[in-house]
C-alpha cells in the first residue's frame, strides 16, 4: 500500500456516516430475493474493510447488540477516533483495527456480511485483488459481500475533471492548499465554459461537477479526485475479476429502477441484444452513463435464482418515504396522485386503494408495516369502494399484494426489510433518544438514527436531544433549556432580535420543543 495513501488518511480523514445500503438488513433482503438464505441480521457477523472512523460500522454495533463487528483501517488516526467512540457508548460488540487489508488472512474469521465502501477505486490493483480474495475466503458459506467503485463509462467525463484538477494543483504541498485551489479553479473553467459553449457536452459537465464539489465536504473532495489512485472500470471488468476469485454477481444494491425508467421499446431492444444478465448490466451503464455502482456478491456455488422470489415479501416489513404530491391528494377517486421519493423517484397512479397504500406507508414513516398487516389495511379499504371498482383493481389476494410490493421496490418506491429495528415514534413523558444519537449530537449536526440513515440536526434539535437521556420529563426539558437562555449560555431570537425576557423565551421554547420532539420521533432518534 503506497505510504500517500496512508499520510493523506492521517492529514485528512475521511468523514464516514453510516450508509442505508451497507446494512445487513439490506443485503439481506437481496439475498433472499435472488433465492439464498442469508445470516440472521440479529445475530450477523459483520466485517467492513476501510472503515475509517466507523462512522458506518458503530450505528451498526450499537442497534445490533447481539452481532459481532470487526472494522479495519489503514489510517490509525481514522481507528483511535473510532475507538474513542466505542469506549465512550461501551460497545463490546466491536472491534476496530488500524491494518492493511493485505495483511487480513484466512484465520482472521468467518463473516456472514462483508462491506467496503469507498475503498476499491482508491487503492492499487494488488490490494483491490486482495479486497476480492478476503470476500471469497472470509465470507461464510451463505455470506455476501458488498463492494462500491467508481464505474465507466460516466467516469470518462469525471476522469477528464480529475485529470485537470490534479494538474492544477501540482505546485500546492499541503492537502488543504490542494482542496482549496481545486475547488477554485474547477468553478472557473465552468464559468468560463459556460460563456464560451454553454449547451456543450464539456460545459454541462464541469458546471454539474464544481456545483457538486462545492457542497461537498473537504474529505470529499480530496479523496474522490485528488488521491494518487482512482481506477474507474467496467461493471463487466470487475465481475471478471470478482469470478476469477470464486464469487459471482448477486445484485446491486441502488439503481435497480434503472432498468424499469426505460422505455418499454428500448427494454426489447436490449432483451434482443443479450439474454446474459452481465452484459444486459453492462448495456444499462452504457445507457445511464453510470459513475458509481453497489455490487453485491456471493460464492459461485449458489444457485442464484434470475425472478427475485415473491414469495419472501409475505413474511417481511415494508416501508417508504415516497411522499404524495400535492399534500392534500384525493386518494378516493381515479385521478391520478404522484409519489415522490426524497432521491427523486416518482410514481403515478391513479389506483384508489395503491394511492391508500403509499399514502399510509408514507404516514407511518418510519415505522414498518408488515405484509400482513398491509393486507388487512388493504381488504379494509376495499370495502369503502363500488364493488365494479374493485373487480377492476389488479390486486385481488395476498399473493398479488406481494408482487406488487416487489415491483414497488424494484422499481425504489418502497424498502422491504426482514429486521424490525426498535425505536419509539410517540413523545413520552420522559423523552430518551438514542444514546448514539446523543453522542453524535454533541460533537456534529450529524447523526445516525435506528434505521441507519444519517439525519441532519438543527442547533435547538441538537440542545434538545443531548437531553433526552430519560431523567427529565417534557416540562423539565424546557426549563432546562430556559435556564441556558436565561443565564446567557444559549441565546435565541425573534423577529430578528434577541431574546432575554423569561416569559417570551418560554413560550418560544414551549412552542419550538414540542415541534422538536415530534421530528425527533418521526426520523427514529427516539428509543423511549
Amino acid at each position: 500500500m503506497p505510504s500517500s495513501i496512508a499520510t493523506s488518511y492521517e492529514e485528512l480523514p475521511y468523514d464516514a456516516y453510516a450508509f442505508p445500503v451497507t446494512h445487513p438488513d439490506a443485503l439481506a433482503v437481496a439475498g433472499a430475493l435472488r433465492g439464498m438464505v442469508p445470516a440472521p441480521v440479529e445475530t450477523c457477523r459483520i466485517l467492513e474493510l476501510g472503515c475509517a472512523n466507523g462512522g458506518n460500522l458503530i450505528p451498526m454495533a450499537y442497534s445490533l447488540p447481539k452481532s459481532r463487528c470487526v472494522g479495519i483501517d489503514l489510517s490509525p488516526r481514522q481507528i483511535a477516533d473510532g475507538q474513542t467512540v466505542v469506549d465512550d457508548l461501551g460497545l463490546n460488540n466491536i472491534t476496530l483495527r488500524a491494518m492493511s487489508i493485505l495483511d487480513v488472512g484466512p484465520d482472521f474469521g468467518e463473516f456472514d456480511y462483508i462491506i467496503c465502501h469507498g475503498v476499491f477505486s482508491w487503492v492499487p490493483r494488488v490490494v483491490q485483488d486482495k479486497i476480492l480474495e478476503i470476500c471469497r475466503q472470509n465470507l461464510a458459506p451463505n455470506g455476501i459481500a458488498y463492494v462500491s467503485y467508481n464505474t465507466y463509462p460516466g467516469w470518462h467525463f469525471r476522469g477528464m475533471i480529475r485529470e485537470m484538477m490534479n494538474f492544477h494543483v501540482q505546485p500546492f504541498d499541503t492537502v488543504k492548499e490542494r482542496v482549496q485551489h481545486s475547488r477554485a479553479f474547477l468553478n472557473l473553467m465552468a464559468k468560463i465554459w459556460d460563456h464560451q459553449d454553454p449547451d456543450s457536452a464539456i460545459a454541462r459537465c464541469l458546471k454539474d461537477e464544481a456545483e457538486d464539489l462545492e457542497k461537498a465536504r473537504d474529505s470529499y473532495v480530496f479523496h474522490e479526485h485528488l488521491e494518487e489512485c482512482n481506477e474507474p472500470m467496467y461493471f463487466q471488468e470487475f465481475n471478471s475479476r470478482a469470478e476469477s476469485h470464486g464469487l459471482q454477481y448477486l445484485w446491486e444494491t441502488k439503481g435497480s429502477a434503472l432498468a424499469r425508467s426505460l422505455p418499454e421499446a428500448e427494454l426489447r431492444v436490449l432483451d434482443s441484444l443479450s439474454d446474459d444478465l452481465i452484459r444486459q448490466e453492462q448495456y444499462f451503464d452504457f445507457l445511464r452513463r453510470r459513475v458509481f455502482r453497489r455490487t453485491l456478491l456471493c460464492r459461485q456455488d449458489h444457485s442464484l435464482i434470475r425472478v427475485p422470489n415473491a414469495l419472501a415479501v409475505r413474511g417481511w416489513q415494508v416501508t417508504s418515504h415516497a411522499k404524495p404530491v400535492p399534500d392534500t391528494p384525493d386518494f378516493d377517486s381515479l385521478s391520478p396522485v404522484e409519489f415522490r421519493t426524497p432521491d427523486g423517484v416518482t410514481l403515478t397512479t391513479n389506483r384508489p386503494l395503491m394511492k391508500r397504500l403509499l399514502g399510509s406507508l408514507f404516514d407511518w414513516f418510519p415505522q414498518s408495516v408488515s405484509v400482513a398487516d398491509l393486507w388487512k389495511a388493504w381488504q379494509a379499504n376495499a370495502e369503502r369502494f363500488a364493488p365494479d371498482l374493485i373487480a377492476q383493481e389488479p390486486i385481488q389476494t395476498i399473493e398479488d399484494l406481494t408482487q406488487e410490493l416487489l415491483v414497488l421496490f424494484l422499481s425504489d418506491i418502497v424498502e422491504l426489510h426482514s429486521h424490525v429495528p426498535s425505536f419509539a415514534t410517540e413523545v413520552s413523558e420522559r423523552p430518551v433518544a438514542s444514546v448514539l444519537a446523543r453522542h453524535m449530537a454533541r460533537r456534529s449536526v450529524n447523526v445516525t438514527n435506528l434505521r441507519h440513515f444519517t439525519t441532519e440536526l438543527t442547533d435547538f434539535e441538537r440542545l434538545v436531544l443531548v437531553r433526552l437521556d430519560g431523567t427529565r420529563t417534557v416540562n423539565e426539558v424546557l426549563e432546562s433549556l430556559l435556564a441556558d437562555v436565561v443565564e446567557g449560555r444559549v441565546s435565541m431570537a425573534a423577529h430578528g432580535s434577541e431574546v432575554s425576557d423569561t416569559e417570551n423565551a418560554r413560550e418560544l421554547i414551549s412552542n419550538a420543543l414540542n415541534s422538536v420532539l415530534l421530528s425527533l420521533a418521526t426520523r427514529a432518534l427516539l428509543v423511549g
